[in-house]
């Protein structure tokens, strides 16, 4: 005989989550920017690279590659990606002339919605702002 009251498994599925993180939103993008834009943080090569050299040993050479691998890869050890939470990357930037080649210059800390359409969580802004040793508050920039 088929019940029309929900089991207790669908009365838990349709509950209010009890934690529901703040969530950051970002401010609309700017009229006069034109192009591929990003919301994040810049990069600060020095600071990045002693992160990087803290990680590997100060006598390691590394490539400009093995730099943004080994970078991105201590940011997500310290913010850890949840299912589907594709909510930050690491991307380079379109405004700069003079790369170098050589350092994490030229390189922004994306910070976007989910496949949700949700942005990061205020703590996760915060672990990222902690890691990347920043006060400043994410900008828009263009990226490549």
């Amino acid at each position: 005989m088929p019940t029309t009251e929900p089991c207790q498994c669908q009365l838990q599925a349709h509950r209010e989550p009890e934690y529901a993180p703040e969530r950051h939103v970002a401010p609309e993008r700017p009229p006069n920017m034109k192009g591929k834009l990003a919301y994040g943080y810049k990069i600060d090569p020095v600071k990045a690279d002693k992160t990087i050299r803290r990680a590997t040993g100060k006598k390691v050479q590394l490539q400009a590659h093995e730099k943004v691998a080994i970078f991105w890869g201590l940011c997500r050890r310290v913010i850890p990606l949840t299912y589907g939470a594709e909510d930050m990357q690491l991307r380079p930037r379109r405004d700069i002339d003079d790369y170098d080649g050589e350092s994490l210059y030229g390189h922004f800390a994306e910070i976007r919605p989910d496949i949700h359409g949700r942005w990061p969580s205020k703590e996760r802004i915060e672990r990222l702002k902690k890691f990347l040793k920043t006060d400043a508050e994410p900008v828009w920039c263009e990226i490549w």
